[in-house]
Order: structure tokens, then sequence, then C-alpha cells
């Protein structure tokens, strides 16, 4: 079980996959934070201290993923661990964001959805 230092900052517009992967987070109990899109999640990542992973949905209105990578790559945030969740494959995301901006991001995990949460969680929990 997490020592209460984990703190994931949860960006995702579904409202639904949102609160479930709250929701999973608290039963491990892991704090979590939540921003419906990346210029939210951006936000939150000035103001709030202690973040130590982002689970980060690509497909989002106002900032999608991308852009908000593109954003926290200056700053110095490279002590956070992010997992992206997406509809899109893996291989689009390399494809998208180049292969060697990959490492930039400190990218832990990928998961395609659906995905069981529980696999989210306990990917956090074991980093």
């Amino acid at each position: 079980m997490p020592d209460g230092s984990t703190k994931v900052l949860i960006v995702e517009d579904d409202k639904f996959s949102q609160m479930l992967l709250f929701q999973v987070l608290a039963s491990y109990n892991i704090d979590s934070l939540l921003a419906s899109n990346g210029q939210e999640a951006l936000n939150i990542l000035k103001s709030e201290v202690g973040i130590t992973h982002i689970a980060l949905d690509l497909n989002m209105p106002v900032m999608d993923g991308y852009e908000f990578l593109k954003n926290i790559e200056n700053m110095q945030k490279e002590n956070v661990k992010i997992y992206i969740t997406s509809c899109n494959g893996r291989e689009s995301f390399i494809e998208s964001i180049g292969e060697s901006n990959n490492s930039n991001f400190n990218i832990s995990g990928y998961f395609m959805k659906p995905f069981a949460m529980t696999e989210l969680a306990e990917a956090i929990i074991n980093d």
C-alpha cells in the first residue's frame, strides 16, 4: 500500500471514467486530484505540490493530452510519472510525439481504453 506520499492528477474529460479511477485509487489509499482537460491540469500543476503521477487522457476538449505534454515539458516536472490512457494505440501516440520525445515526458505506461482501472492503480503503486 502507498505510504501517503503518492498523489495522482487524473486528467480525463469523461466524468464516469474520471470518478471510477478516483474511487479505485481511493480504495488503495491514493490521493487524487481531478482535471477535465489539459488546461485545468496545467493550472493544478502550477498550484498544487506533491503530485507524483499523472493519468492522462489524450483526447479531450480545450487542451488535449498532446498539447498538455508540450506545455509541461518546460515546467521542470521530470519527477512526475505519466500514464497515458487513450482509445488510440500506443504506436499512434509515439508517431504523434516522435520516438525521441517519448523519454522527455517520463511516460511510465500506456493503457488503451477500455482497461481495468485496477491495472492502472497497481502500476502506480508499483512504480
